[in-house]
Parts: C-alpha cells; structure tokens; sequence
C-alpha cells in the first residue's frame, strides 16, 4: 500500500483576505524625496570648507569615518567644553 499525501484545499475567502492584508504591509512614514535641487542640511557650507573636513574625518582613520553630521557636532562639543 503507497502512501500519498492528502490533496490541497484551495484557500477559503477568508484565509485570501488575510493573506492579502499581510502581504500589503506596511509603509515608511517619511516625505518622498523631491525631485531636483537636494535638501543638505549643510547647504550654507562653501566647498574648500567642505573638502577641509572632509580630509579632517578621513585622517581620524578607522574602518568608516564619522559622518560630517556627527564630525561637526564633535568639534563643536570640544569647542563648547574648551570655552567654558
């Protein structure tokens, strides 16, 4: 005597309707990125002044510098405890 498996039910309406709203998931709540000019928080900044930090973060070394972000509030951390 073979043994076989038992034949699959289709799924139930209901059972569909729970596998959709599982599969729609969910989204992000954030802005869309706009299209055009980019939005850096920095955009004041002049460019030589740019690349100085830059070349500051790459000489701090390790395995990935910090972001410019965290880099300016680190200087003006020390700068803040420096003056006070």
């Amino acid at each position: 005597m073979a043994l076989r498996r038992k034949p699959e039910e289709p799924p139930k309406a209901e059972e569909l309707a729970i596998e959709a709203v599982i599969g729609k998931g969910g989204g992000v709540a954030t802005e869309a990125p706009k299209k055009g000019k980019q939005n850096y928080p920095l955009y004041f900044m002049r460019t030589d002044m740019r690349e100085r930090i830059d070349a500051a973060r790459e000489r701090i070394g390790g395995v990935k510098p910090p972001s410019v972000n965290e880099w300016i509030n680190q200087a003006i951390l020390e700068k803040l405890e420096k003056d006070e």
